[in-house]
């Protein structure tokens, strides 16, 4: 059980941070205009149900890449698969963030809110294509036994998206967050390629789709993201709706999402560093005690 804490204590970090990167942003949006957080809110209404399909897609990679720990270099063909296919992924959820002004129109949204988002839903939609393009390196990482690592590219992109948002909102708006979220996606980006790149000990590189392997990898991610995805769907689904009652209780419901996160950080961290434990056990009974500490562990925490 020491070891389980170990490894997820720098993913409950990493979570943590996370979440107050969007509290900043959430806070300066705020203290800009209550229109503009309605906006906001509207928009990432669409972007969380987007970006946990592409992360989501991916949960069920650990098992594939555990077995590997011993020889990290010779994951990289399931990797690829991997990138394959949360870029199909993310393809699909950039093109619903972009269409996001479209449903706010036609969800009846107020007209001075769907004005108010500008170019925020274009440039999340950017930013969610250089998320999936990572290929799931954070469940890559822990699944090899780097836990640690996970930390760099989230604090990175916690600490330029709060920052960079407090420069730019007041004088662009929603679009110096979109700015924002894109520059601090794409640092993340680099800086989680550059940690996995280390763990491997070589390049990924590039090759032709393995149609077969990733089938078989998309049959047991999305199955363990249903859940997750269902979740921020109705999220979604209830912010559109509370969007129609007013712009004030709009921004009223963002702030609220937005601290709902901190409160399942502790159970997600540790079911994350279990699964490779899980997955590495040799025989159902090793799993089962993999599993049984991890429940413990997160009840204890809680």
């Amino acid at each position: 059980m020491i070891a389980l804490l170990r490894a997820a204590v720098p993913l409950f970090l990493a979570m943590i941070t996370g979440q107050l990167g969007s509290l900043v942003v959430t806070s300066v949006l705020g203290n800009h205009a209550t229109v503009t957080l309605a906006a906001f809110a509207v928009v990432t209404a669409v972007l969380n149900p987007a970006s946990t399909a592409v992360q989501g897609s991916l949960r069920g990679l650990g098992p594939f890449v555990a077995p590997y720990r011993d020889d990290p270099a010779a994951a990289v063909p399931v990797i690829r698969d991997a990138r394959w296919l949360s870029m199909t992924t993310g393809l699909v959820g950039a093109t619903a963030v972009a269409c996001v002004p479209l449903l706010a129109g036609a969800t009846g949204v107020p007209g001075e809110v769907v004005a108010e988002m500008g170019a925020l839903p274009y440039l999340l939609a950017v930013y969610l294509l250089v998320f999936a393009s990572t290929g799931g390196a954070t469940t890559i990482l822990v699944a090899l036994g780097r836990s640690g690592s996970v930390m760099w590219p989230t604090l990175s992109f916690a600490a330029l998206l709060g920052g960079l948002s407090a420069v730019l909102v007041p004088a662009l708006g929603l679009t110096g967050v979109g700015v924002a979220w894109v520059t601090a996606g794409v640092v993340s980006a680099v800086v989680a390629n550059l940690s996995l790149r280390r763990a491997l000990g070589r390049a990924i590189g590039q090759a032709r789709p393995r149609i077969r392997e990733i089938i078989t990898l998309a049959k047991v991610s999305i199955p363990l993201a249903g859940t997750v995805l269902i979740k921020f769907a109705v999220l979604g689904v209830v912010t559109l709706a509370a969007s129609t009652t007013g712009t004030r209780d709009t921004a009223a419901h963002a702030v609220l999402t937005t601290l709902t996160g901190f409160m399942m950080v502790t159970s997600l961290s540790i079911a994350s560093a279990a699964l490779p434990d899980v997955a590495r056990a040799i025989d159902t009974a090793g799993a089962r005690r993999a599993h049984r500490g991890a429940v413990l562990l997160a009840i204890r925490s809680s």
